[in-house]
């Protein structure tokens, strides 16, 4: 086979390892390299070039007749379906601590989803003597077994098992997380699909890749712009939104929120968990907003959401929408606590501009006015506060 025709054959192999290259130095050149999920990304990326680079090699193999061909053959294939989990196994783990933010809940989980490795390398010690994943005939040709159905069929499973375990926590979870696992659920199972029935084709590998660049794309990449605890854009991306809308004379809304006794939760269950109910009023706040507002972290407890309109009804729409989301999630959830929140808004009009401080500064202020008047008994925002167990 000449160079040009093995290139042909594998170029798709190839041109994966180089989307890998790219997203593994864009990876190490970040400044949050310490970071849990960023670190099981650049896992999640190594093993993959790993098994893209077996799966090259396997097919090289197959069916020639040099020296030592066949141990090479049937090492590699070993080594490939060894490592065929591992990359839903870490891809499973970096959701489940992306969604969660717990590193003690994933060290829980994690054994269990190590379960479809494991299993995969029993069944690898089993084929030594029956054949039962793959076997290599006297012309060095690679077969399948049963048991390599098997294997994908863990592996599949673990990844939609993830996926519908999430589905309990959907409004609490940021939407590209979600679009990102159903993607990589959905591609890989597609290909994995066509590869077992079309025989000689590579794309399993490549979808998997794929979808790893969508992930990084939509999550890793765009964790580094945003607020670190709660993945919402920070203060500094809504002065630029602000700058733009300003210079193109757009009307639109600030609506400012505040925390109703975070300090209590924070002295009663602890800062870790007062970090948890910061990450899920974020959430549920993105949940509720429509896809072409955005909401910000601006600082501590205090979150915004940028209303692209200026009608009254969007804004009281906007408003008894996030007042359900969180009546939802308190008749729910089976935290000692419940989560609301004082809100404020005003109204920007390119007539009569004002700077990006004036309109928080008038937000602000008919904030507090609505949280003074909750503790004073005469109103009550989102959700009647409980503090069980204390």
């Amino acid at each position: 086979m000449d160079v040009i025709s093995l290139f042909c054959s594998i170029d798709l192999l190839i041109y994966s390892e180089l989307i890998l290259i790219y997203i593994f130095i864009s990876l190490i050149r970040q400044d949050f390299r310490t970071e849990l999920s960023h670190s099981l990304f650049l896992i999640i990326t190594l093993v993959l070039s790993v098994v893209n680079f077996l799966e090259g090699v396997t097919w090289l193999l197959n069916g020639t007749t040099l020296t030592y061909s066949r141990l090479l053959l049937y090492v590699t294939n070993n080594l490939l379906i060894a490592c065929n989990s591992l990359p839903a196994v870490i891809w499973v783990a970096y959701a489940d601590y992306k969604i969660f933010n717990d590193r003690s809940q994933l060290k829980k989980h994690l054994k269990w989803y190590l379960i479809p490795f494991c299993l995969t390398l029993i069944l690898l010690i089993i084929n030594v003597f029956t054949g039962i994943v793959f076997t290599i005939d006297s012309e060095n040709t690679y077969a399948r077994g049963i048991g390599l159905y098997l294997i994908v069929l863990m592996t599949y499973g673990m990844i939609s098992f993830l996926y519908f375990r999430i589905r309990n926590y959907r409004q609490q979870i940021n939407g590209k997380i979600i679009e990102s696992i159903f993607l990589f659920m959905l591609i890989p199972i597609v290909a994995g699909i066509l590869q077992m029935f079309i025989y000689g084709i590579l794309i399993i590998w490549p979808s998997f890749i794929f979808a790893t660049l969508i992930a990084y794309i939509q999550i890793e990449r765009d964790t580094f712009l945003r607020d670190p605890l709660t993945g919402l854009p920070s203060r500094e991306q809504l002065e630029e939104r602000f700058s733009y809308l300003t210079a193109n004379k757009h009307c639109f809304v600030i609506i400012m929120f505040d925390m109703n006794d975070f300090k209590t939760i924070n002295d009663h269950y602890g800062h870790h968990e007062g970090d948890q109910a910061l990450i899920t009023t974020a959430n549920l706040l993105h949940h509720a907003a429509k896809s072409h507002d955005n909401v910000y972290r601006f600082g501590g407890d205090e979150f915004i959401i940028l209303l692209e309109s200026n009608h009254k009804t969007d804004i009281d729409e906007t408003i008894a929408r996030i007042k359900q989301t969180f009546l939802d999630y308190n008749q729910k959830n089976g935290k000692p606590y419940s989560l609301s929140a004082s809100f404020g808004y005003s109204i920007f009009n390119p007539a009569d501009p004002q700077t990006l401080q004036d309109l928080i500064s008038e937000a602000d202020e008919q904030m507090y006015v609505n949280k003074n008047r909750l503790k004073n008994g005469e109103s009550k925002n989102f959700e009647t506060r409980s503090y069980k167990n204390e």
